[in-house]
């Protein structure tokens, strides 16, 4: 009888175990955040604008361990400007990052060779502008722009 409500258990905890989820959402203690399956670079201070959109490219290639607060061990060229969905998709966990609310980063989602996408974190307006701006004055407000990186998750 033990031998069979053992089985059991084992059985019930088999099915019980979930993998991670594809959402999993928390800090490394390295200077990044994994979120939705990508490693974020936790402090967006160090990417501050003004910049344009080659500046922003470049910069989040640049990025590497012993940088912007990281030691994780990534080397330069493993870090790259989120795309639009990307951005859209983590303004709803910016509570797990520093310096980010509000600000327009640039994306890596391209509409043609001058124009590139714009997303406000936190409030995911978003729209494309010419990649050599760092900055647009509206009628009441200047609004700049930003770099920040990401990366595949090892």
């Amino acid at each position: 009888m033990n031998r069979k409500i053992m089985t059991l258990l084992a059985v019930a905890a088999l099915f019980s175990m979930t993998a991670p989820s594809a959402s999993f959402a928390g800090d490394n203690g390295n200077g990044t955040v994994t979120a939705n399956g990508l490693v974020w670079l936790k402090d967006a201070s160090c990417m501050q604008g003004p910049i344009n959109w080659h500046d922003a490219t470049a910069k989040a290639a640049s990025l590497a361990s012993g940088s912007c607060g990281l030691s994780d061990k990534s080397t330069a060229g493993q870090w790259r400007l989120p795309s639009k969905a990307e951005l859209t998709t983590i303004s709803s966990q910016i509570s797990l990052f520093n310096n980010l609310n509000g600000k327009y980063i640039w994306s890596s989602t391209e509409i043609n060779n001058a124009t590139a996408a714009i997303v406000r974190v936190g409030n995911p307006e978003s729209f494309f502008i010419k990649k050599n701006l760092s900055s647009y004055q509206s009628s009441t407000t200047i609004k700049t722009f930003n770099s920040w990186a990401v990366r595949s998750a090892p």
